[in-house]
């Protein structure tokens, strides 16, 4: 066990030694420990120990913050808000999944409170593109938590998206991404703008007759899909004819070879049945002499 410089009292001491948690389906009951709301500054210290962030990967103290954050929001612990919102800068600093992941879930869990630190977060375009779709996240898991919040979760995010124009593709799709979880028909018409000005990554969840589909505004499609084989070449800097040349020659070439297997395995076939029947016709011959 790592000698931290300031040791943790139980019950969060014993969050040190529960070790991984990626065969577990479900969240444990924390507060079956007897966690209670004394323990959040203590909690609060544990998720933004680095000592214990940087800890051998192979040990059970590595995964103490996810725990303790998962404690905190069990505890709905509202006074915690500012530290767990520092720690989404981790996702895009150090690629980190499982705060992009559960950080949402941790602030959605803890509700109203959370709505104008994540809202501020958010609005910051110094921070991380990963941090602030995780952010935006978190107001689907509020709406989804507390459904008494959805049409407030649903302006932020709307809100948000109305900067279209000074974000970038990709951050704009995450936006319109959560709306849709919301079921967000009433932020249809700035959504119509952001894709009009293509400001949109169309890889992410389609073009605006597919956001409207998965929003209930259309049946169907009315128009032919846009070819999405085309846009992502675009976006790697190929140019999009010569990328869907080059990946037409590639399915060709590879349907040749797979005509020419299926063509020798059935020869190869028809001459062992050959062979069989000569050797059958061979046994007849013998047993008539």
């Amino acid at each position: 066990m790592t000698d931290t410089q300031q040791p943790y009292q139980e019950p969060v001491a014993g969050l040190m030694t529960l070790g991984d948690v990626r065969n577990e389906s479900e969240w444990r009951d924390y507060l079956a420990f007897g966690f209670t709301e004394e323990h959040v500054p203590e909690l609060c210290r544990m998720i933004l120990d680095e000592e214990l962030w940087w800890a051998d990967g192979e040990s059970d103290e590595v995964w103490s913050a996810l725990h303790a954050w998962r404690t905190l929001a069990q505890l709905r612990a509202e006074s915690a808000i500012p530290a767990l919102v520092e720690l989404l800068v981790r996702i895009d600093e150090y690629d980190d999944d499982w705060a992009s992941d559960e950080l949402p879930v941790v602030l959605g869990m803890i509700g109203r409170a959370a709505v104008e630190p994540l809202r501020a977060f958010l609005a910051d375009s110094r921070h991380g593109q990963w941090a602030r779709a995780a952010a935006a996240h978190g107001f689907v898991e509020i709406a989804q938590h507390h459904p008494e919040l959805r049409d407030e979760c649903v302006a932020e995010l709307s809100r948000q998206l109305e900067q279209f124009a000074k974000q970038d593709q990709m951050s704009n799709a995450f936006l319109i991404g959560d709306l849709i979880d919301l079921d967000g028909v009433e932020a249809a018409p700035v959504i119509e703008r952001a894709f009009a000005a293509n400001k949109v990554d169309l890889m992410v969840h389609g073009d605006w007759e597919e956001v409207q589909i998965a929003l209930g505004l259309l049946d169907q499609r009315q128009t032919p899909p846009p070819d999405y084989r085309a846009l992502m070449a675009a976006q790697m800097g190929f140019d999009p004819d010569e990328m869907l040349r080059n990946l037409d020659a590639v399915v060709q070439s590879r349907l040749q070879r797979k005509s020419e297997q299926q063509a020798a395995k059935k020869a190869k076939s028809k001459a062992k049945a050959k062979r069989k029947q000569a050797k059958q016709s061979r046994k007849k011959q013998h047993k008539r002499k």
